[in-house]
């Protein structure tokens, strides 16, 4: 099986996976769970948190900040960001 792996810094293209990825990342957290409920009681709870993660996104475009991710045979598997100081 031949793997092909790499670290890149993400486009406005890759939004919808960032988006994904984190609200899924973060679906059990208790900061989110506090501020945007919990998607077991709440239906409208997984929307409010891809919004907030989708707005991030933004910023960090607009702020000129790097978002780096990583990718396995080109599917987005995880994502950090690459600003420092």
């Amino acid at each position: 099986m031949n793997t092909s792996c790499r670290v890149s810094k993400l486009t406005k293209s890759d939004k919808l996976l960032f988006s994904f990825i984190m609200s899924l990342a973060f679906a059990r957290d208790p900061l989110f769970l506090y501020a945007f409920g919990d998607p077991e009681l709440d239906r409208k709870s997984r929307s409010r948190a891809a919004a907030f993660v989708s707005l991030m996104f933004d910023k960090s475009f607009l702020l000129n900040e790097e978002i780096w991710g990583y990718f396995e045979n080109e599917i987005l598997l995880g994502t950090f960001s690459g600003s420092c100081g």
